[in-house]
């Protein structure tokens, strides 16, 4: 315990360089430049292999180059079709805004892998958000009615992705029952103010949710990022900073967060401040507005 205790952190500076800051040139840092040069010398090679492109992808998505990323996948697909490469691909064709190909390629991932989680969840949500709730539904309903382990998990994908994107009524049912059982339980606690918050609905019902998740938790990151959102739903935009400024300590590459808080800055009157939050957050997540601006949550 004491070894534990006096071990050493590296603590980095406010004004340290953060990812979202080195921008899409692959020679704006000499680090930079230095694994692109080691990338492009594997990629030239008389057969490159898929995982080279793949770790490119990674690399330009984790700097906020999306398009290029998937350029990468392209790649890496063409030499070695897998799951995994079609759900990065899904995942930043979402965030491209480009939803056809992003749900092209969630099916094409389950095909190749149906014991794949991400994927699955994935896809239910693409056809929840592009208006077909009732296949979304279908398919978390098979998830479910295989039990095991992962069933509670595929029951609360149900209900966030129902309480998001169709009928919030129904969702916030389905979660009565759950809670039933699990009265206490800080995820499910945070999933009712999440969807009631997201939605404007019982806003001062959520906000007791959110604040017992929190006590509850011993990562209260999450209920504090729902809680915001109650806060500006409330009016109480100083309480929503003070929630978002603590997630982001310990979470600042959370795009969700970042987004909400040039949200509430926007509403604080701090224009300037807003528009570099906002920002950041499309760096991280170029289709972070998508919800929010869908269900009327703007700066």
């Amino acid at each position: 315990a004491k070894a534990q205790a006096q071990v050493p952190r590296l603590i980095a500076p406010d004004n340290a360089t953060r990812r979202w800051n080195l921008g899409v040139a692959p020679k704006s840092t000499s680090q930079l430049a230095t694994v692109n040069a080691l990338l492009e010398k594997a990629m030239a090679a008389k057969e490159p292999s898929a995982e080279v492109w793949q770790t490119r992808a990674n690399l330009r998505r984790g700097t906020g180059d999306f398009k290029g990323a998937r350029a990468d996948l392209d790649r890496a697909i063409a030499l070695s079709a897998d799951a995994s490469s079609y759900l990065d691909r899904a995942r930043l064709n979402r965030s491209l805004g480009d939803l056809p190909a992003a749900l092209a390629d969630a099916r094409k991932a389950q095909e190749l892998d149906p014991s794949q989680s991400d994927s699955a969840m994935l896809l239910a949500t693409l056809m929840a958000q592009q208006g077909d709730a009732a296949a979304a539904r279908e398919l978390l309903d098979e998830k479910i009615a295989l039990g095991g382990d992962e069933r509670r998990a595929w029951e609360m994908s149900k209900v966030e992705t129902l309480g998001l994107y169709a009928d919030a009524t129904e969702a916030l049912g389905l979660l009565d029952v759950m809670m039933e059982k699990r009265p206490q339980s800080p995820d499910l606690l945070n999933l009712a103010c999440w969807i009631k918050g997201m939605r404007g609905i019982d806003v001062d019902g959520a906000l007791r949710q959110c604040s017992s998740a929190i006590e509850l938790t011993g990562d209260p990151s999450g209920p504090l990022d729902s809680r915001a959102v109650v806060w500006l739903r409330l009016g109480r935009y100083d309480d929503a900073l003070r929630d978002l400024d603590a997630v982001l300590r310990d979470a600042p590459t959370q795009a969700e967060s970042r987004y909400m808080r040039g949200v509430v800055l926007a509403h604080l009157g701090r224009a300037g401040e807003s528009r570099a939050e906002i920002a950041v957050a499309r760096t991280l997540d170029p289709g972070i507005a998508a919800l929010y601006e869908r269900l009327g949550i703007k700066p």
